[in-house]
């Protein structure tokens, strides 16, 4: 039977006339004896040295460590003085000292060889104190310069906590206090922790290591804000369960750690979501939980001999990562494709990300992920261009930046509807431009794969994308030669995705969804073969990008301060701490730090310099918290939006970015505490798409499918106001009409602006284009009607027109690239204000002369519409 042991050193007086008496340490070393050694709490067989001879605590920690077996959990806790000799080598300091520290200290690299050397690879050390390794002797401040590395304590499976990056004991006060201290913040948080509970941060009824740190490190955080633990990890494979929770009540659940939806997902008849278990399950095969393990093992075997070729390679291939290939018979050889036939058509949906791109299509009843020609299931949506002209894209253009970052873009998709363009080689190209060798390179690919000809493709976008970008998306897809069927909000699709089978249930799903570069927010009811939008909300400048930038700001700063070298301006090192910083994050999202390591970063004066940073997840999250609290915002509003607030049933996360575990305890707030749906699979979006235009082409029958659109649209009217008529969130596609009439006496034409927005002045919103209605028949103001009519398709692409009812004149514009173009070139002298005709008839004669656009007059929005005889009203 595996043992548990526990080592504490600690030294309460001193040879040393700066610090004689710290009797703190000896009542820290009794309350944490007491908790780890409590049967109901840690069950540790304890080890307590006080005041020890440096032979002594060296012969126990010798001892410690020899006599364990593999099994074995060891933990060590020191608190004792620390300073590095000449040669920056640390040592722990014990009472006998005299000041002659590195005669009769304990090198750290002898208890490093002790960790190494022993056969158990559960070893837990505590440091308390920067006098135990944190820090030298004397420093009170962060610097790279005069941080104590703790290389000398490596050994797989270890774990190794220091207390702060400030002095403990002398509270940084005084320099050098020599009063008594009191115990250790640290120290105190350890023993309260698992004496409450308070550490069992799950709830589970279980302590791991890595749950005491995130608690210590909170309390020691909220009491003392210039001392920040530290934590690192040397090979340590699942979670180390240090103590029991002494209060918890529940019974541990019989079959824990697989939800009942991701077993369900198992069995489900599509095979995208079979795939998309995976995901979860793969999770899982490491968990401490005997269990959880044997259910997910279970799972992934049964899924490795699924019927489906594609459910079957993914299962092996998580097996075979795992080192558990041996269980499986060896995976069968998949065909890359099908065989060509021109006469075949396909509906495809794709999911243009960021960061990525990925396609899905609806073949022999079940949607497939479609692998680009790389054989990958994403795509990354990334263009490079070549010195002879040549353009790589996706993986040859992602392989390219490192190199040649000036010649590579990203991220073209938050440039499209703007003016936008990049100069590569002497060509200029725009947004537009390169969006369109994306798509056609899916295309491509697509038709590759499926063996047939792409009649049609459903490109999903964030929610929030205004008229400009969809219209912008639109023209790309025109020139890929990629037949646009329908432009589809992402969160919407997801919500496809996620509730395919599940559309005979009546249920409000939120569904948040976090990409590299956009945010969306939507509420959708599910229901008697309805599908229905009823809010959405978002950023188009808010993703999973901003919080990697965060890092590289941090890597830049640290960077900076130690070599006075600013990386800024570098794009090959840019581009270098990127993909670093990606690294790190998704490292964060499963483990408590990230040690990111660039050697040969750049070079200065004294030949190349390295970069070498560890970053804990704490520290990640109080960076990026204000990150996290503009996702808040948006889910709020969205469900401020929605009539039925506060009825949400779900929250289902869509995004790479949604796995950091600071959106997912968001997401659960939000949720009313309840564990958000994490079971889709990252190609949902493109799955939905996929589905959608299955519905569209009648290969899903009975399933129906309403969308709205995200921001409200209107015209401009007479003192620059904004009059709306059609709100945001108005279900998809939509017809409004209204009657205007005009602002002066024998006004011969009008200039009708097309806003999108929520604010009250038309100029603090987006304008979408304008046109002119000319030929109005010579009338006193107020007496010709004049209809104006939005029609929104499907796609959210708006036809505006203008009609004159005494003569039946007509003219109309429909929101493109074009229009929003020729729109920015209309000078303000040239329009005429629009007014609703009731409000004209109830105020008093305006003046002669409209005030021009430029610097609109203060006035009160309309409260009235006309009637138009035989005409829709608003």
């Amino acid at each position: 039977m595996a043992a548990k042991r526990a080592l504490i050193i600690a030294n309460e007086t001193y040879e040393d006339s700066r610090f004689p008496e710290l009797p703190g340490a000896g009542a820290d070393a009794s309350g944490l004896r007491e908790v780890l050694a409590d049967p109901l709490i840690g069950e540790f067989a304890v080890q307590v040295i006080l005041n020890g001879r440096t032979d002594e605590i060296r012969l126990a920690i010798e001892d410690h460590f020899s006599s364990a077996g593999r099994d074995d959990m060891l933990l060590l806790h020191i608190s004792s003085h620390g300073r590095k000799d000449p040669k920056g080598r640390l040592h722990f300091i014990a009472t006998n000292s005299k000041l002659a520290y590195f005669s009769s200290a304990i090198p750290a690299s002898f208890v490093g060889e002790q960790i190494s050397d022993s056969l158990s690879r559960k070893i837990v050390v505590m440091l308390d104190c920067c006098y135990s390794g944190a820090f030298a002797s004397g420093l009170r401040t962060r610097s790279a310069e005069d941080k104590v590395e703790l290389t000398e304590l490596d050994g797989r499976g270890r774990i190794v906590i220091t207390a702060s990056t400030a002095l403990q004991y002398s509270h940084e006060k005084e320099a050098y206090s020599r009063k008594d201290a009191e115990p250790s913040v640290f120290t105190q948080a350890v023993i309260e922790g698992l004496r409450s509970g308070a550490a069992d941060i799950d709830g589970d009824g279980l302590i791991s290591v890595q749950e005491l740190y995130d608690h210590v490190h909170d309390e020691v955080r909220r009491k003392v804000r210039s001392q920040t633990p530290t934590c690192s990890f040397d090979r340590v494979e699942g979670s180390l369960i240090l103590a029991r929770n002494p209060v918890h009540r529940a019974p541990p659940p019989a079959e824990p750690g697989v939800p009942a939806e991701v077993q369900a997902a198992v069995s489900s008849p599509h095979a995208w979501q079979r795939i998309g278990a995976l995901h979860e399950i793969g999770r899982r095969l490491s968990s401490v939980r005997e269990s959880t393990r044997t259910t997910a093992l279970d799972l992934t075997l049964l899924l490795a001999s699924d019927a489906d070729v594609e459910v079957a390679e993914s299962a092996r291939t998580l097996l075979t990562e795992r080192g558990l290939a041996d269980l499986i018979p060896a995976p069968a050889q998949r065909s890359s494709g099908h065989r060509a036939d021109p006469a075949k058509k396909f509906t495809l949906g794709i999911d243009f990300g960021t960061t990525n791109s990925v396609m899905a299509a609806y073949v022999d009843t079940d949607v497939r992920i479609v692998p680009n020609h790389e054989g990958h299931r994403s795509t990354p949506s990334c263009v490079a261009f070549t010195p002879d002209g040549g353009t790589l894209v996706g993986d040859a253009a992602e392989r390219q930046a490192v190199l040649h970052p000036d010649s590579t873009v990203h991220a073209v998709k938050l440039n499209l509807g703007t003016d936008w363009r990049f100069d590569a080689y002497g060509v200029t190209y725009s947004a537009e431009q390169i969006a369109s060798m994306i798509l056609r390179k899916l295309r491509v690919d697509a038709e590759e794969y499926l063996g047939g000809r792409i009649a049609g493709a459903i490109v999903t976008v964030p929610a929030y994308f205004n008229h400009a970008h969809r219209a912008a998306l639109a023209q790309a897809a025109a020139m890929a030669e990629l037949p646009l069927v329908r432009i589809m909000n992402e969160p919407t699709a997801a919500a496809v995705s996620y509730g395919l089978d599940r559309i005979d249930e009546d249920e409000t799903i939120g569904v948040f969804d976090l990409g590299g570069g956009t945010c969306d927010v939507s509420i959708l009811e599910l229901g008697k073969n309805v599908l229905e939008v009823l809010a959405t909300r978002g950023d188009p400048r808010l993703g999973g990008n901003d919080w990697d930038e965060r890092i590289i700001s941090r890597l830049i700063k640290q960077f900076r301060e130690e070599y006075r070298i600013d990386l800024e301006a570098d794009r090959a090192a840019r581009q270098r701490l990127r993909e670093a910083a990606e690294t790190a994050k998704i490292e964060l999202s499963a483990m408590s730090t990230a040690v990111i390591r660039l050697p040969y970063l750049t070079s200065g004066p004294d030949g190349p310099l390295h970069l070498n940073v560890t970053l804990t997840r704490s520290e990640f999250e109080e960076m990026t918290k204000d990150l996290v609290g503009r996702c808040r915002r948006i889910f709020e509003k969205a469900a401020k939006d929605d009539y039925r607030a506060g009825t949400i049933d779900h929250v289902v996360l869509v995004g790479g970015a949604t796995r950091m575990p600071a959106i997912v305890d968001l997401a659960r707030q939000l949720g009313g505490g309840r564990e958000p749906s994490r079971a889709i699979i990252p190609e949902g979006v493109a799955s939905g798409a996929a589905v959608q235009a299955a519905i569209m082409s009648g290969v899903i029958q009975e399933k129906l499918l309403l969308d709205v659109i995200s921001l409200s649209l209107g015209v401009e009217t007479k003192g620059g106001i904004m009059h709306k008529l059609v709100e945001r969130n108005t279900t998809i596609p939509a017809h409004r009409s209204e009657g205007f009439t005009t602002a002066d006496d024998n006004q011969p034409s009008m200039v009708i602006r097309v806003y999108q927005g929520e604010r009250e002045m038309a100029s603090y919103n987006k304008l979408l284009g304008s046109f002119e209605l000319s030929g109005i028949a010579p009338a006193p103001r107020g007496v010709p009607q004049i209809e104006v009519s939005f029609d929104i398709d499907a796609n959210g692409i708006v036809r505006v027109s203008a009609k004159d009812l005494g003569t039946g004149k007509e003219q109309q514009m429909t929101v493109d690239l074009e229009s929003i173009s020729r729109a920015k070139l209309a000078g303000p002298e040239s329009e005429v204000q629009l007014l609703p005709a009731i409000a004209a008839l109830e105020r008093p004669a305006p003046s002669p002369l409209p005030p021009p656009a430029s610097s609109p007059e203060p006035s009160g929005k309309a409260r009235g519409r006309a009637k138009v005889p035989g005409q829709p009203q608003g």
